[in-house]
This record gives structure tokens, C-alpha cells and sequence, in this order.
């Protein structure tokens, strides 16, 4: 067969008298119409049919797969090629830079054809009182510490450069990030590295790495200490389609690093607020959702990253929660409510399985 044949045509269907007397196909032929349906309407060929179906299922499926595999393979390319390349698509750093607690000014530059320009290491700075190990202030400049560097870049109206306080805790945070990102300089998550609040707490922020070549990415991602990073919002990059990074904290430089910790200080015993949602409604509202055959384990009330198990990466609040555990029946696995210590919302709930 050559493809200007016409292909034959579909099997006629055998006779059906039962379909022929029946009430729609009777009132079908009073009205002058053939049958009771679109002409068309019922398929002559359903093998056939669905022979073609399936194939474009394949091919449906297929392409799905290629596209959502492409998205990967052109990510962790573009991720191998950025961090191939010398302080990936970031530009010369320029300005102050700042390594082990000691501060550098850049020399002028030499002129053309000269000697290379010289370091000179400047004087320490001058610390303000301590506050979990972090300054307010350094060389007399308020430092923007505590639960303020949760709405620093919110806060911040232009590009002017600010002094952020805080802890890295040594977290490699593990994010998935869509492929199409902001310039590498301003761009918090495939660049990105955490600054938390404290030693002991969850609660931070992540910024962007701006025009430091990785150094600083290391730091707060190897080591535990106390650190004061200079940083902006506003970059001039995030314009056009990258508009919304302007609230994004940028790293300027680090201001002064503390000595670093073997681990993190022993977090301090917190006490939770008084409440109207008691032990009581907590265990009546899971009961009335698992039933009585759930056996309790515990009940504690902790705050909600302690509640959810290991958290790697901050966290913009941390309230407290009512963390409830029951013994799934027939089985040693648990079954697990987290309501809001306050309200009684229900913030999570699940199961985890002893295989």
C-alpha cells in the first residue's frame, strides 16, 4: 500500500434489532433523523481505535519524561559549568574583604605597567557589647542583630549597606531550585548560604553571596561562630523579570568573624507561655481524628523545628506546639499530631513506619 491509497474503509457493524426498536431510535426515526445519535458517535473500529490511543499514550509519556529530565540535565550542567568557572558568573570582588576576625582595606591600584597592588591589613574594630556572642555594634555602627535580621531585607528601603549579626551553624542546606535563576550574585538559593539568628535557634535568613568568590559560602557551611556580615538589598541586577530579589540580602563582605566552636552552645531552657488550648483539647482533638484504638506514646510541648525532627536550614518562625505521638495499631509504627500550642491549629500530622 503507497500512502496516496485511501485506507479501507471501517468494518460495517452487524445488524442490532434490539438497538433498532428501541424507544430513543423509534423517536429518533419519527423526527426524520437516522439514529439517535451523532452520526460518528460510535465507533465502527474500537480495536483499532484504541491500538492508535495507546500509542499516543507512549509518545505522550515519552515526551513528558524527556522534558522533565531535560529541565535536571540543563540544571546540574549549568550548576557544573557556573562552579567550574573561577568565582562562578560573579564579577571581580571589589572593596573591603574580610578574613579570621581582621579586616582589609585594597590599596590603589597600581598604575599601568606598574608593581601589583599591595594589601595592607587595617586595625581590628571596635566591638560593641556582646549578645550571644554577636556585636551591636562595630567601630560604633549599629549592628542589626536578633530577631530584627528576620525583616532586614523587607525592611530596607535602598541599596545602602547594612551590618548584619548572626551565627553559621556549619548547615549544608540542600535546596531544589527551578532552572531559570536570577545572576549567581543575587541569587539566595543555588548561591545561597544561611545566616541564623543565634546559637540556639532556627530562626535565619539566606543571602545571597554577591561578588565573594565562594569563601564565605565555605565558611557558613564548615564551621560554628559568631559573625557580622556587611550586606545590601536593591541590587542593580535585580531588575526586569528578577525585579522581586530586591529584597534579597546581598554579601558585601564580612565585617568580623568570631573564633570558631567545635559545636554549637548547649541551647538555653526555655519555659512556654500560658495557654487556653490545654494538654486536654490537644489530646481530644487527635482522638476524635485517629479514634480509640491508637495507643498514646508522649506527649510534649516543644517548639515546632524540634517537633518536625532535624531541620537543616532557617526558619522564619518557631513557635511552640503541642507534639503528640500514638502506637498505630497491630504495628510498632508511629502515628504523629502537631498543633499550635497557642491556637490549636493543626501544623502537621503523619506516620512513620517501622519497616
Amino acid at each position: 500500500m503507497t500512502e496516496d491509497e485511501p485506507a479501507p474503509p471501517p468494518p460495517a457493524l452487524p445488524p442490532d434489532p434490539d438497538a433498532y426498536d428501541s424507544p430513543r431510535a423509534v423517536q429518533a426515526r419519527a423526527r426524520g433523523l437516522a439514529a439517535p445519535y451523532i452520526p460518528g458517535g460510535e465507533d465502527p473500529d474500537p480495536e483499532g481505535t484504541r491500538r492508535r490511543e495507546r500509542h499516543y499514550l507512549r509518545w505522550l509519556i515519552a515526551m513528558t519524561v524527556v522534558i522533565v529530565l531535560s529541565g535536571f540535565i540543563l540544571g546540574a550542567i549549568a550548576k557544573l559549568v557556573d562552579d567550574a568557572l573561577p568565582g562562578g558568573s560573579q564579577a571581580p570582588t571589589t572593596g573591603v574583604t574580610s578574613t579570621a576576625g581582621l579586616t582589609y582595606e585594597p590599596a590603589s591600584p597600581a598604575p599601568t605597567g606598574g608593581a601589583p597592588a599591595t594589601v595592607a591589613p587595617s586595625a581590628p574594630p571596635v566591638l560593641g557589647s556582646l549578645e550571644d556572642g554577636i556585636p551591636t555594634t562595630l567601630d560604633g555602627v549599629a549592628v542589626v542583630h536578633g530577631g530584627d535580621v528576620l525583616d532586614a531585607g523587607a525592611s530596607s528601603a535602598d541599596a545602602s549597606p547594612l551590618l548584619l549579626g548572626g551565627w553559621f551553624h556549619a548547615v549544608s542546606n540542600g535546596r531544589f531550585c527551578t532552572f531559570f535563576r536570577p545572576p549567581r550574585p543575587v541569587d539566595s538559593c543555588a548561591g545561597g548560604f544561611d545566616l541564623f539568628v543565634g546559637s540556639s535557634t532556627k530562626l535565619g535568613v539566606t543571602l545571597a553571596p554577591g561578588t565573594d568568590e565562594k569563601q564565605t559560602v565555605e565558611l557558613a557551611t564548615t564551621t560554628i561562630r559568631p559573625v557580622v556580615l556587611r550586606v545590601h538589598t536593591h541590587d542593580p541586577l535585580c531588575v526586569g523579570q528578577f525585579k522581586y530579589c530586591r529584597s534579597t540580602l546581598v554579601l558585601n563582605e564580612i565585617a568580623w568573624l568570631g573564633a570558631s566552636l567545635a559545636e554549637l552552645p548547649p541551647a538555653p531552657v526555655e519555659a512556654p507561655p500560658s495557654t487556653p488550648f490545654s494538654r486536654h483539647d490537644a489530646l481530644t482533638k487527635a482522638r476524635r481524628k485517629l479514634g480509640a484504638a491508637y495507643e498514646l506514646r508522649s506527649v510534649k510541648v516543644v517548639r515546632e523545628t524540634t517537633a518536625e525532627g532535624v531541620v537543616l536550614g532557617p526558619v522564619a518562625e518557631d513557635p511552640w506546639v503541642w507534639w503528640l505521638r500514638y502506637r498505630i495499631p497491630g504495628t510498632g509504627s508511629t502515628a504523629y499530631f502537631v498543633f499550635d500550642y497557642l491556637t490549636g491549629k493543626e501544623l502537621g500530622a503523619g506516620k512513620g513506619y517501622r519497616l
